[in-house]
């Protein structure tokens, strides 16, 4: 039987005026920490791209 909601972790390396877009991405939208904003900032350009 499938595991529903698994989650996998990654190593990924990003340039710091990147990071500094996400936290600031996570402050204005009050998200705890910054793995969720930046789940959060991939779904929404996956539905972007789907457009």
């Amino acid at each position: 039987m499938p595991i529903k909601n698994r989650t996998t972790s990654m190593f990924v390396m990003l340039p710091e005026d990147l990071l500094k877009k996400i936290k600031e991405f996570k402050e204005d939208n009050r998200i705890r920490t910054r793995n969720e904003a930046i789940r959060t900032l991939i779904r929404k350009g996956l539905e972007d791209s789907q457009e």
